[in-house]
């Protein structure tokens, strides 16, 4: 592991030879770490590595946005999913409820016309009539 004054070296090259863009996250780290802890008493350069350290702040939030853009992109698409799957099986459910009710009304409708043609058979009225008055019943 480099020491505070090798992070700091390391930090100014890299902005010298311009390649911090390129820098892995974890290298932005270290070149931070060496920015920000580096004894600096020089007021004429205090405010550079200030500017760098922000410089170095800033790369990290905009790659860290970009992969949180990414994440939420994934999670809508498969919101989306989600969502035509759900709309699928309501659709589904309303057409299995109406053949439902309508097989039950067709049902229904047979059953009466059935029992429209079938004659009932009732009991003789005499013998109804003298049950009912004794309270019996059959």
């Amino acid at each position: 592991m480099s020491n505070i004054l090798e992070r700091y070296e390391e930090a100014n090259a890299a902005f010298l030879r311009g390649s911090v863009q390129d820098e892995s996250d974890d290298q932005l780290l270290l070149h931070l770490s060496g920015l920000a802890n580096q004894n600096n008493t020089n007021t004429g350069t205090q405010h550079r590595d200030v500017i760098r350290g922000l410089t170095i702040n800033n790369i990290l939030l905009k790659r860290h946005l970009g992969r949180l853009q990414q994440h939420i992109t994934s999670l809508s698409e498969q919101s989306a999913r989600t969502q035509v799957l759900v709309i699928a099986l309501t659709i589904a459910s309303v057409v299995g409820t109406i053949a439902q009710v309508w097989y039950a009304y067709r049902a229904d409708a047979k059953s009466t016309s059935e029992a429209m043609r079938t004659p009932i058979a009732l009991p003789s009225s005499s013998a109804a009539s003298s049950a009912s008055v004794r309270g019996v019943t059959q």
